[in-house]
């Protein structure tokens, strides 16, 4: 059970970039589609969208029952083609003539009219996070036969620029080391005060209860900014709408907002675990 699932969407957007090509969007993985907000804009063909928004879900964990009748949380596991999480919860709920004010409204996006319980509310379904200050530090990561794993970082020295090639058994067998490399990206999670206050009053008008504000899926997606005039209860206004958003990565999770009235500082721990082919000994 993998607790982070990076998406193809993501790394077709790598393989792009890295090859200075133009990025296509596919019909249906876009949560502008889900949410149908400019649904059919993208950004310039010289702009590639970049990962800097937090998307939010309820429906990563179920619930079952043991053999001795206790009940446990089952966690949803999210495939690398999943374009969505499996149940979006909005950063914010606000009645039609009580939109957020304009310096909190600016932090989020994927703006959208939505009706609960027969009444109309403003939705916001991201928030825009500035992911560019985090290091990426690189690990060896060795699997045990006790299943336990050693981890050392990587240092590169010379051996790295003069590599030995490796001499393979035509005859015998080939029996290779249970080694990885992880490229690991260590964020934080920035949801604060306000954040809390809105998901828990968003909760309470969606599910009737706030206790249910419960984060158990989160969602990081790449897009860009484009501002738009957005419409309001008295005409229009200028609006930072995120444009082509598609989800980089998926992460498990289980917060309680219920009982967090402060930040949620968590950090988490974005690995890229590739298999490192290394010989270890060769059967004549």
């Amino acid at each position: 059970m993998e607790h982070v699932t990076r998406t193809l969407w993501f790394s077709a957007l790598q393989s792009a970039m890295v090859r200075g090509a133009a990025y296509k969007w596919l019909k249906y993985t876009t949560l502008n589609e889900k949410f149908n907000v400019l649904a059919q804009q993208y950004p310039g063909s010289q702009t590639y969208p970049k990962l800097g928004y937090l998307a939010l879900g309820r429906g990563g964990l179920g619930m079952e029952t043991g053999a001795d009748g206790e009940t446990y949380p089952k966690i949803f596991q999210h495939k690398s083609n999943d374009g969505a999480l499996f149940n979006h919860m909005p950063f914010s709920l606000r009645l039609l003539d009580n939109d957020l004010p304009a310096e909190y409204r600016a932090r989020y996006a994927l703006r959208q009219q939505v009706e609960y319980n027969g009444t109309p509310y403003w939705a916001y379904w991201i928030k825009r996070v500035d992911f560019s200050q985090a290091d990426t530090d690189l690990f060896l990561k060795q699997t045990l036969d006790d299943g336990t794993s050693n981890v050392q970082a990587v240092v590169p020295d010379e051996s790295t620029l003069n590599p030995t090639a490796t001499d393979l058994s035509e005859s015998g067998t080939n029996l290779l080391a249970g080694y990885s490399v992880l490229a690991s990206t260590i964020i934080s999670l920035p949801i604060d005060t306000f954040d809390i206050a809105e998901i828990r009053a968003a909760s309470q008008i969606i599910t009737q209860r706030a206790d249910r504000a419960i984060v158990s899926e989160l969602a990081l997606c790449t897009g860009a900014d484009n501002v738009i005039q957005a419409p309001s209860q008295t005409g229009t206004f200028p609006f930072t709408e995120a444009v082509g958003v598609q989800v980089a990565t998926f992460v498990q999770a289980m917060y309680a907002l219920d009982y967090i009235n402060d930040n949620l500082t968590d950090n988490l721990e974005l690995g890229i675990s590739e298999p490192l082919f290394q010989l270890e000994n060769v059967n004549a």
